[in-house]
């Protein structure tokens, strides 16, 4: 029984470590659509973690594995962390152009506007 559970932790750890790899490239992205994919995972995986933790305490495993258990919880949360953080960055990027929109299209007019004024004027010579 120690052998499935050390393969389900090594299982999970991999899972870990694939979904704060394809966080970061959705981060590189801003694919809020992967993030969002991502985060549904997330929590699948740490459904598991929490089932695996359960199993281990109802088994009375050695101290050995609940150490290595506990190490796989903290790197639950630092993928949490990451993903949490590269949400944050995604979603204030968006923000950020959807703040700065109505400046952006009045510069984008006054130079248009002023491009057309010289081609009337060139015209007009």
């Amino acid at each position: 029984m120690g052998e499935t559970l050390d393969a389900r932790v090594n299982f999970l750890q991999r899972q870990l470590h694939a979904i704060v790899l394809a966080t970061q490239q959705a981060q590189a992205r801003n694919d809020t659509e992967a993030l969002k994919g991502l985060g549904a995972l997330y929590r699948k995986v740490n459904a598991d973690i929490e089932a695996l933790k359960a199993e281990a305490k109802a088994a009375d495993s050695p101290s050995a594995f609940m150490v290595t258990l506990d190490g796989l919880s903290d790197e639950a949360i630092k993928t949490a962390t990451v993903l949490r953080d590269a949400g944050v960055t995604v979603v204030t990027g968006a923000a950020s152009l959807v703040k700065y929109l109505p400046v952006i299209l009045l510069v984008a007019l006054v130079v248009v506007g002023l491009v057309y004024a010289g081609k009337l004027r060139k015209d007009l010579k």
